[in-house]
């Protein structure tokens, strides 16, 4: 699309929803509102649109890592789910940890390393949690009852 508005085009036929930028700016990974809730990814200079990963259930919530190379992403299934780390290409999935995982944006930090995500523990209401993308160093990093959508920002000197 033009900056004024000419030019826009279809990318995502059926729609999508919880899309996420790739980190140059060259793909857009969303879930797809069709009957499947698969993760999809669209290349923006072909169009072409591949699925992330094939997974029974639905998936959603997606998060490029900075650096491009995984895609952080939560997974729901008839015999569970929770927040899960694959590659770009859809190889080596993990699940990141035994985490409270809750519907909400998922946001790796600057550097790559952790996660902030979401959660609910059963006692504590929905808090923002952080956990590395190994699922190591899982911690509470909010008291407020009713946080779920994290952003890593810049702390100013």
């Amino acid at each position: 699309m033009n900056p004024d508005g000419s030019g826009s085009r279809l990318l995502v036929p059926g729609g999508g929803i919880d899309l996420a930028w790739k980190p140059d700016g060259s793909a857009i990974t969303y879930t797809a509102l069709d009957h499947s809730g698969q993760l999809r990814t669209v290349d923006l200079a072909t169009g072409k649109i591949r699925p992330v990963i094939d997974l029974p259930g639905s998936e959603g919530d997606a998060a490029w890592s900075p650096d491009g190379s995984k895609i952080a992403f939560s997974w729901f299934a008839p015999r569970g789910g929770g927040l899960y780390v694959v590659d770009a290409n859809g190889s080596h999935l993990h699940r990141v940890g035994d985490v409270p995982y809750e519907y909400g944006r998922i946001s790796w930090s600057p550097g790559g390393e952790w996660l902030a995500f979401g959660g609910n523990d059963g006692k504590s209401g929905e808090e923002i949690y952080v956990v590395r993308s190994d699922g190591t160093g899982l911690r509470r990093v909010t008291d407020t009852r009713g946080s779920k959508d994290p952003s890593w920002g810049l702390i100013a000197p």
